[in-house]
């Protein structure tokens, strides 16, 4: 039998940690292809941090990732295409770490992958900057009413 050394030692308790901290575990993933062309989203959670990342990626270059505050968050439905496939409808469901007794907040994301543009409709702050000049932050965000109005014009 051969020995490993310090050094080898090291590099493979190194690697070890590395794959432990980067470790994640997938909740969500759908993925589409055509003319030669392949889009998607994905839903992960890293196994350390509970950090969870919703990631939109496409073959020509697009990767656009969001964070979402750590907790638990599981699908209220099954994702849906829309139009042809050029975007997607995500509707989830999320509780704050530690609180599996909270009720869940509702999270709905459209991302058209043709347009580069994303669509969010949830009562969570999620990428938005709230409103500073107002006693209301969520003042200016978008409703349920505009997003219906989105979905609609992407999926008449």
């Amino acid at each position: 039998m051969v020995g490993v050394g310090a050094g080898g030692l090291a590099i493979v308790l190194a690697a070890a940690a590395f794959a432990y901290v980067y470790a994640k575990r997938d909740i969500d993933f759908a993925e589409k292809c055509a003319a030669g062309q392949c889009w998607g989203y994905e839903l992960s959670q890293q196994v350390v941090t509970d950090d969870i990342t919703m990631r939109f990626w496409g073959s020509w270059g697009l990767e656009v990732r969001y964070r979402v505050p750590a907790g638990r968050i599981e699908k209220a439905a099954d994702n849906r295409w829309l139009a042809v496939d050029r975007a997607i409808l995500i509707d989830l469901r999320w509780r704050p770490a530690g609180k599996p007794e909270a009720e869940p907040m509702a999270i709905h994301v459209i991302y058209d992958f043709q347009k580069g543009d994303a669509s969010l409709w949830s009562p969570m702050p999620l990428w938005r900057m709230g409103d500073y000049r107002s006693d209301k932050p969520d003042r200016n965000w978008m409703d349920e009413t505009q997003f219906r109005a989105v979905k609609g014009s992407i999926e008449p």
